[in-house]
């Protein structure tokens, strides 16, 4: 603890991501590396002794923040002679941690080959507008795009991509 003022204190954890956790600050940084190096829960329910809903809630939280991180850092990526590989994905989460997937979020990416310097970027709907906008805005002119054979990505190659299909 430190204090800002005279005799008032404030703990290390208040204005970070730990402020609202019981877990203890130990707890928390080897739950985040486990479950950064792809550590399955049930083995870190097992060697921590965290409940089920805990851990899901965590791993949440972690997903989250990386990808609210990599929204907020990424910078445009490719160029002339680049290659970029952009695709969309769905993703969920089960409601009470348990079942299938009920909340699904569409999410775009792109990843240059060379570099592996990347972008994501939560969709609320994957038109063609909107898929444009958002490739306009983090790949640089001239880029050369792989996608996959979707219709909505035939526009690329009118827009200064040169745009080559994989289809998959």
């Amino acid at each position: 603890m430190s204090g800002n003022e005279c005799g008032s204190q404030k703990s290390i954890r208040y204005g970070s991501w730990f402020c609202n956790s019981k877990l203890r600050m130990d707890e928390i940084f080897f739950l985040t590396y486990e479950m950064l190096r792809g550590t399955k829960t049930g083995a870190i329910q097992e060697q921590y002794f965290l409940a089920s809903n805990t851990l899901a809630n965590w791993r949440q939280f972690i997903n989250k923040t990386i990808l609210d991180y990599i929204e907020l850092s990424t910078e445009k990526i490719g160029g002339i002679e680049k290659i970029v590989e952009i695709d969309e994905s769905k993703f969920g989460k089960r409601k009470y941690t348990r079942g299938h997937a009920v909340e699904r979020q569409w999410v775009f990416g792109g990843v240059e080959r060379e570099s592996g310097k990347l972008f994501l970027v939560a969709l609320h709907n994957r038109s063609e507008k909107t898929l444009l906008g958002i490739i306009k805005e983090w790949l640089k002119p001239g880029t050369t795009i792989y996608s996959d054979s979707w219709k909505t990505y035939n526009c690329l190659s009118r827009e200064g991509f040169e745009h080559l299909k994989v289809n998959h």
